[in-house]
């Protein structure tokens, strides 16, 4: 039997009756309670009848909603669907790109996109206020072909965001706050050279060319695909913006590598392994991978070009050894580095932590492992190497054993050395600096399309051409 339909006077009564009873008065039953609140109702006015009014609506909205056996509302479970479906599009679209690439026997040449934006605060509608944006292209032949990295002058902040600015600037990117940040303020202008570089692959770079697939770090996607609704418009271009997790890509990329290069293993043994790579970031303190900002500070670790540049050292670090791609430094690796097969004698025998070839991966060893450095070390004489039982892997103590022979690898991989002919990091996109060297607070409202960050709508903007 269906539950009987109350009305405002229903929820009033009750409202009555709670504030009576904490007066110590006693009622025999809702009769008495009606008869004594009845009168009092009758003498309210709109304005006082409004709460209890609106709990009339919201119970009836609820019982409104088609419920499922189990008594779950269709509707929240339409919108759960709808998120699935669409994680779900954006994976086969990722392994659809990845194996496409594969069957052409060009997996190495193809390119990829990461992003990374830092923001200043969170607002009540979802939208975030952003600092600064980093990308990288980047395949596996080639390493990081090129980056791109912006400061971001939003204007003022919303009322009332300047504590959550400051305390979430202090804590990681310590970029100025509006209206003395750093960077461009004209959101067209943004978009223009963010936009040509997302079509830097292209040889039409127009807005009518759709946006390649953009991955980041899965905790970064909402504020991703805020950032850059409001910086490309996508209200008034219409253009499709699609933001995929880098650990899922990672996961299907390594799956098609050792299928391309016919290995035995099957890749990652869990689809939670790459995330736990790229969380363990082995590369956050590398330097001069950061914009100048970061790099005075010292704080590259949390400048987005960093970020990308690094996810991308931990992508080649795992699948490049198994392609026989040579790592070169400030491409695949830092430049502070040297790659294993620097170290060891023959493709053939190299082992990256990472990579597949490392029989040490889920805390295994063999004896050819052993005994291939064991001649190593033989070869080379009285040259002694550290106790490495204390220091942290890729993986953490629990998966690799470095008494093992993970261990020769994992002091050999990050010996420093000096060479000056080691290639640099590509320098960044043509939107990152001034050749004067960092852009100068820029005070007032600027100029070009604006974005209002008072949880209203983004202005609209006729710019639809990266031209």
């Amino acid at each position: 039997m269906p539950k009987k339909k109350h009305n405002a006077f229903f929820y009033f009564m009750l409202d009555y009756k709670r504030r009576e009873e904490a007066k110590g008065r006693r009622f025999r039953g809702m009769e008495e309670v009606s008869r004594l609140a009845g009168p009092i109702w009758q003498n309210m006015d709109a304005r006082k009848r409004a709460p209890f009014v609106e709990q009339e609506k919201q119970n009836s909205a609820q019982r409104s909603q088609e419920k499922l056996n189990a008594g779950s509302a269709v509707s929240l479970i339409a919108k759960e669907q709808t998120v699935v479906s669409k994680a779900t599009q954006i994976r086969n679209r990722v392994e659809a790109m990845i194996s496409q690439a594969t069957d052409n026997n060009r997996l190495e040449r193809l390119e990829f996109y990461f992003i990374s934006f830092g923001y200043f605060c969170a607002l009540s509608d979802g939208r975030y206020v952003p600092a600064e944006v980093g990308a990288v292209r980047y395949s596996l032949e080639g390493g990081i072909l090129d980056t791109f990295h912006m400061l971001i002058n939003p204007g003022p902040l919303p009322a009332g965001k300047r504590l959550d600015a400051k305390q979430h600037s202090e804590n990681f990117h310590q970029l100025p706050l509006p209206p003395v940040a750093l960077g461009e303020q004209d959101f067209d202008m943004i978009a223009h050279r963010l936009g040509m570089f997302l079509h830097s692959s292209d040889k039409n770079k127009t807005s009518e060319n759709p946006l390649p697939l953009l991955f980041t770090d899965r905790g970064d996607i909402p504020h991703v695909e805020s950032i850059l609704k409001d910086i490309l418009n996508v209200q008034a271009t219409g253009m499709e913006v699609v933001v995929c997790p880098l650990s899922e890509m990672f996961f299907l990329l390594k799956k098609s590598v050792l299928y391309y290069s016919l290995s035995l293993p099957e890749g990652f043994p869990s689809e939670s392994i790459p995330q736990i790579l790229l969380d363990r970031d082995i590369y956050s303190y590398t330097p001069k991978i950061s914009c100048e900002f970061h790099e005075q500070q010292g704080n590259g670790t949390y400048c987005a070009l960093s970020r990308c540049v690094r996810w991308a050292y931990v992508v080649s670090d795992s699948c490049c050894l198994d392609l026989h791609i040579e790592m070169i430094p400030g491409k695949h690796i830092p430049t502070d580095c040297i790659s294993l097969l620097d170290v060891l004698s023959t493709k053939d025998d190299s082992v990256s932590v990472l990579s597949s070839g490392n029989d040490a991966i889920c805390g295994q060893t063999t004896d050819r492992s052993s005994d291939r450095h064991s001649n190593l070390r033989e070869n080379e004489g009285s040259e002694t190497y550290p106790s490495s039982s204390s220091h942290a892997s890729a993986f953490g103590g629990d998966y690799i054993d470095l008494e093992s022979s993970a261990s020769r690898t994992m002091e050999d991989r990050f010996k420093i050395r000096d060479d000056p002919t080691a290639q640099q990091l590509p320098t960044a996109g043509p939107g990152s600096m001034y050749s004067r060297g960092l852009i100068h607070p820029v005070l007032g409202l600027g100029r070009g399309r604006r974005v209002a960050y008072d949880n209203t709508p983004p202005v609209v903007s006729n710019r639809k051409s990266f031209k």
